[in-house]
């Protein structure tokens, strides 16, 4: 049945969708154990409902693809500025959240191009690998996102802190 499936969105009500004829997207493991993508499209028959499907793998993958060029840095696969401003922009329209001890510190790894420079790109790419595994060790235990926002700039946005003192230790 369709409800085999995962949804690519949640929807509150799937049946409901279908008998609108709302077009969904469905994912699932292929026999090959590869993640294919079928958008469906409900057609109303008198016997109930068929759903045509259209393999959109390709065009999925592409999607994310890009979508992953635009909001995640490619060297250290963490999310970028244009990641943490929509982060920042949701944070600032709740209320709730904004009440918290939200905190925002900046790393700045200074003179980090000259390590590119001097040693090459491959270094400079383990450099900060390394530089993210250790930022990220230190955020364990809290709320917390790590953003590579430049090419030697990282962000880590703690949230519904304890005391604020915790993000100073």
């Amino acid at each position: 049945t369709v409800l085999d499936f995962k949804l690519t969105r949640t929807s509150a009500d799937l049946m409901l969708d279908i008998k609108k004829q709302d077009p969904f997207t469905v994912q699932y493991l292929s026999t090959t154990g590869t993640l294919e993508y079928l958008r469906l499209i409900p057609v109303r028959s008198t016997s109930g409902y068929y759903l045509l499907g259209e393999n959109i793998t390709n065009q999925q993958k592409d999607f994310e693809y890009h979508r992953n060029m635009a909001l995640y840095n490619p060297s250290t696969q963490l999310p970028n500025k244009n990641y943490l401003s929509i982060k920042l922009d949701n944070l600032f329209a709740n209320e709730e959240a904004l009440s918290q001890r939200n905190v925002i510190v900046a790393i700045e790894l200074t003179s980090f191009k000259n390590i590119q420079r001097l040693f090459g790109k491959k270094t400079g790419e383990a450099t900060l690998a390394k530089v993210t595994e250790t930022i990220n060790s230190m955020l364990t235990g809290f709320e917390a996102i790590l953003y590579h926002v430049d090419v030697g700039t990282f962000v880590a946005l703690l949230l519904n802190l304890a005391k604020y003192q915790d993000a100073i230790d």
